[in-house]
């Protein structure tokens, strides 16, 4: 998300703002007036939902319990850790090597002063600890097949992910929730006025070039009485730039497989022949220490008559039972 705001940021953001709400010009500036050692609780929900012809097929949410604290501070820079406390997975407690992966899950990375998102300082341990995750998940999900046919499935799956997890990816795919966490810091907005630009999104795999997106930003709200204010981002991109890129997806894929071809490839471009509707949304209510309350991203691509939504939400929580 940092990527897809640098350009807005570059444009307006003003460092000479000290506070966060100015109520007397309903202007606010988010930045992130953290101290060392602060920490609090977030409850995760993760679903997606697909609907063809009307029929509606949708994941049970996933939640997630995560502390997220400041784990070092300086003039220039915050270092925080995301520790994963709990899952909320259908017979976890069952599969205790699925389960201690999850529960070793962990994010560290660093912002600059304002809360934007920097780097990830511990990427090679995410990606290692999905890749295992996925691995067993796998096995699992495939264990009445004999052994040798799903440890060749598990092969296949992971070279494809393996060529996938350059630390680009990583950082704005895999740790998607900490980006979202982070997309509004560092602007200054304004009550009634809308940011909007074209902007160059990078895809974080080799051999793709980088999207324009669409992109409107606003401040929706300000709430003297309880301190806190809400923030609005929308971003779309051009159908004929994603069936473009998704393409060039497959052909690149063949190439880093080494294969002639990915099976199917014929039927996966028939798909993109079909209109095609990209759209992201994001809404987060701040307090006016800079720690988000409340943030729910919703993600929609339409392929003709196929809608698939993914929602995130992100909830400062208090009292929680990791049991």
């Amino acid at each position: 998300m940092k990527a897809q705001l640098f350009l807005l940021l570059a444009l307006f953001v003003s460092i000479g703002i000290k506070a966060q709400i100015n109520a007397a010009d309903s202007t606010v500036q988010a930045i992130t007036y953290w101290g060392l050692n602060e920490s609090y609780t977030y409850e995760i929900l993760q679903s997606k939902e697909k609907k063809v012809e009307g029929d509606n097929s949708e994941k049970d949410p996933i939640r997630s319990i995560v502390q997220i604290s400041v784990i070092d501070s300086t003039a220039t820079s915050y270092v925080i850790e995301w520790r994963f406390l709990k899952h909320e997975v259908p017979n976890i407690d069952s599969i205790p090597t699925l389960r201690d992966l999850l529960n070793e899950k962990k994010y560290v990375y660093r912002t600059n002063e304002m809360g934007e998102f920097e780097e990830l300082l511990n990427w090679e341990e995410v990606r290692d600890n999905l890749l295992a995750t996925t691995k067993e998940s796998l096995r699992i999900a495939n264990s009445s097949k004999a052994e040798d046919e799903r440890e060749s499935l598990v092969r296949e799956v992971s070279t494809v992910w393996e060529a996938l997890m350059t630390k680009e990816y990583v950082e704005q795919k895999v740790v998607e929730a900490a980006s979202v966490f982070h997309c509004f810091y560092g602007v200054s907005y304004k009550l009634g006025e809308e940011i909007e630009s074209e902007i160059e999104v990078p895809i974080p795999i080799e051999g793709l070039p980088d999207m324009t997106a669409h992109v409107r930003l606003w401040l929706d709200e300000i709430d003297v009485e309880n301190d806190i204010y809400n923030i609005c981002i929308k971003q779309e991109i051009d159908q004929e730039e994603v069936k473009a890129l998704m393409l060039q997806f497959i052909d690149v894929f063949s190439l880093k497989l080494n294969k002639d071809g990915i099976k199917g490839k014929e039927e996966i471009e028939k798909i993109f022949t079909k209109d095609i509707q990209y759209s992201n949304i994001i809404y987060s209510i701040i307090d006016n220490s800079g720690w988000p309350l409340d943030i729910y991203s919703q993600n929609t691509i339409n392929i003709g008559d196929i809608q698939q939504e993914k929602t995130l939400q992100i909830r400062m929580i208090e009292n929680v039972d990791i049991k």
